[in-house]
């Protein structure tokens, strides 16, 4: 996919000057803070950097020990009165997902006016970049993982289809289920759990996670999306395949592409771990949509005796056809 990130364009052109030392080039005129792309050579380092007022108290010692980001504090030599909070990446291989941070920040920040504010909101910002980074230390997703992925990724492609360009960074906030949250996707007042299962796996029992998983307590409208796969290592659709095609479909909308990759860092989906995840192929062999009702079967929290809790269950879900509705009626009704 083509380059969209603005900061990557200014930091080529800051690596284009070739002058010794920390260089910076400001990011957006029209923000009443400055915020610089930066890039130190001959290290080949780039970072970005916020200037704030020196009065401003930022305390950022427990993020001076990240082994993927360097933060420290600077005098801004361009400001009087000045200083610089600044964060270089110091590996290059991930600067995509650097350059999407960044993005995200400078996004974050523009509804913003105080300047005392916004620098608090950098900061905020950065203890957020340290869970991310921390979560790409690991080896890579199991293939049960991948497969839960590839499945909550099938549903957010067909959101998407239903959505305008100028829709899709609220439709991106709408997947939940990377924060670890009850259901993977969440709206005022309905919910939808993806459940993936392939012919490995059992495919007609779906596992529920807990005991509020299917509460649909606070929620008008719960559903189930059941997806049933065919595992492959020849043909059909790769992990990697189906995030290269959403990739593509918001390239055109920069604020959108940012949530999405920062969720897919939420996922522990890593694109240096790619290549692990390009020979395992899925075909949809089955896809149906469940409304949960009261009958429906299920454990709720108020079914279990004191001291029980953390319930995983097993439902069969060909049991479960009385609470069919259509793919229309689901869209219809979470719109």
């Amino acid at each position: 996919m083509e380059n969209k990130y603005q900061i990557i364009e200014l930091w080529s052109s800051l690596k284009s000057l070739a002058t010794i030392g920390l260089v910076k080039k400001l990011y957006d005129t029209t923000l009443p803070i400055q915020v610089y792309a930066t890039y130190s050579y001959p290290d080949d380092i780039i970072g970005i950097a916020v200037s704030f007022s020196k009065e401003f108290k930022i305390d950022v010692t427990s993020l001076s020990n990240l082994s993927e980001l360097k933060i420290r504090q600077l005098i801004d030599t361009s400001m009087p009165g000045q200083k610089m909070l600044h964060v270089q990446l110091m590996r290059n291989e991930n600067q995509r997902v650097f350059a999407a941070l960044c993005e995200d920040l400078v996004n974050a920040l523009k509804p913003l006016s105080d300047p005392k504010g916004m620098a608090q909101e950098f900061t905020n910002q950065l203890y957020k970049w340290k869970n991310l980074f921390d979560k790409m230390k690991f080896d890579g997703l199991s293939k049960e993982e991948q497969q839960g992925l590839y499945g909550e990724l099938v549903f957010l492609r067909k959101m998407l289809s239903r959505s305008t360009n100028d829709a899709y960074a609220s439709t991106l906030k709408l997947w939940t289920g990377v924060e670890k949250t009850n259901k993977d996707f969440q709206g005022d007042n309905w919910a939808v759990e993806v459940k993936t299962t392939s012919s490995t796996n059992n495919a007609q029992f779906i596992t529920i996670n807990g005991e509020r998983q299917l509460d649909n307590s606070l929620v008008a409208h719960l559903f189930i999306y059941h997806l049933v796969l065919e595992v492959s290592k020849i043909n059909g659709e790769s992990l990697p395949m189906i995030v290269a095609e959403i990739k593509n479909l918001l390239s055109s909308n920069v604020p959108a592409l940012c949530i999405f990759e920062e969720k897919l860092i939420e996922a522990k989906y890593i694109a240096n771990h790619e290549s692990l995840y390009a020979e395992h192929f899925y075909k949809k062999r089955n896809e149906k949509y469940y409304k949960v009702l009261a009958d429906f079967p299920r454990i709720m929290e108020n079914d279990l005796r004191k001291g029980v809790s953390n319930v995983v269950y097993a439902i069969s879900i060909g049991m479960c056809d009385e609470y069919l509705v259509s793919e229309g009626v689901l869209f219809n009704t979470i719109k």
